[in-house]
């Protein structure tokens, strides 16, 4: 279903009479995407991700539950307790096994297919997160798995975490290969910033990260050198998405105060205008040239007057066109979740999208946009 936005409300003075109209004004293109299909849950899904390939989808909750479906089929191929704690990252790898994190600070590798089991990767546990980051033990630490991102290659793996801790580990051998550590708080000898989000390059030369205080950082995996980009405290809190062009090998990043940037990888510099668009629950596509993102959370529209209704979410995806230069433009609005959308991701190709919700559906749309 594609929706369009809300009425306006326009109001008119003519002579001593005021004429109350009420009307919308767009100016985007429209373009024909659709929903494919709606998977039902018993818990919100908390994380959805989708195959490369398009064959499987699987989004996890707050139970640590994880569902896996086959998409041709529609069918649900395993659901299992993954985890005891929320499910806060999940990715697929190329070869179609499934990667996946949570709250509980661990880090798994499953078969998409039996829901086995296949590595346990050494990490930041409850057990040893006072020892290892708060040897004075002088308050409590979050030790959960933020994010998850898989080389090019298939084989190495980086996970972001809390105290700027980054591993990477190898996924053939379910050892750990390097840790990192970045984002440091200024002036704060031996504090970091949590790390919200990882990427590698399409090259597999760099990987990228951001903060929760919206910093983003290039770590070049052979020299074992990194950067902080420049200006990047100026992003403001948490950063929301990133993703590598792989035409300009540029990076693009979004954050809390919903602004998107474009970061040259060779200068370490920001490219052109920053642009702001909002949501945050949001997903970069087809080697960043689309940006999906939900919408704010402070208001709905009533489907039948178009009024907004403050302080409430807003279920609707918005898509975006993002080209090289020049401003973002708004190309289509996507309506069929009735509560707020957690999470959302494509495949490879970008004409698939997923979406996971509070109204405890997983919805997959198409994206027929050239």
């Amino acid at each position: 279903m594609v929706c369009y936005p809300p009425p306006r409300l326009l109001l008119f003075f003519i002579g001593s009479a005021a004429l109350l109209l009420i009307g919308s004004i767009w100016l985007w293109h429209r373009f024909d995407s659709t929903l494919q299909h709606t998977f039902s849950m018993a818990h919100p899904p908390t994380q959805v991700v989708l195959s490369d390939d398009a064959r499987y989808i699987a989004a996890g909750d707050a139970t640590g539950t994880i569902t896996v479906w086959d998409y041709p089929t529609r069918q649900m191929l395993q659901s299992w307790q993954g985890h005891q704690g929320t499910v806060t990252a999940l990715v697929f790898r190329p070869d179609g096994t499934l990667l996946s994190g949570s709250d509980d600070g661990m880090l798994y590798l499953w078969s998409a297919e039996t829901g086995q089991r296949i590595h346990t990767f050494p990490g930041i546990t409850p057990d040893t997160s006072l020892q290892e980051l708060n040897p004075e033990g002088s308050r409590p630490l979050a030790v959960g798995i933020t994010d998850i991102a898989v080389h090019p290659a298939g084989r190495l793996i980086a996970s972001g975490g809390p105290h700027g801790y980054i591993r990477i580990n190898d996924a053939e051998t379910g050892t750990m290969v390097q840790t990192l550590q970045g984002h440091p708080v200024a002036n704060t000898p031996d504090a970091f910033w949590d790390v919200q989000r990882v990427a590698f390059s399409p090259d597999g030369s760099y990987l990228a990260s951001g903060a929760s205080d919206g910093s983003v950082m290039l770590w070049h995996l052979s020299t074992h050198t990194s950067s902080m980009l420049a200006d990047a405290h100026e992003n403001g809190p948490r950063t929301h998405a990133m993703m590598f062009d792989a035409a300009s090998m540029e990076l693009l990043t979004f954050h809390h105060n919903a602004n998107i940037r474009r970061w040259d990888v060779a200068t370490k510099q920001r490219r052109g205008e920053e642009y702001v668009l909002g949501g945050t629950s949001v997903v970069f596509a087809r080697q960043a040239t689309l940006l999906i993102h939900s919408g704010k959370g402070n208001q709905t529209f009533n489907p039948f007057a178009g009024l907004p209704i403050i302080g409430q979410p807003d279920p609707r995806l918005y898509v975006w066109q993002l080209p090289s230069t020049g401003h973002p433009l708004q190309v289509q609005v996507l309506c069929g979740h009735r509560a707020w959308v957690n999470d959302l991701a494509s495949n490879a190709a970008g004409d698939l999208l997923v979406s996971g919700s509070d109204d405890r559906t997983v919805r997959v749309w198409r994206l027929e946009i050239p």
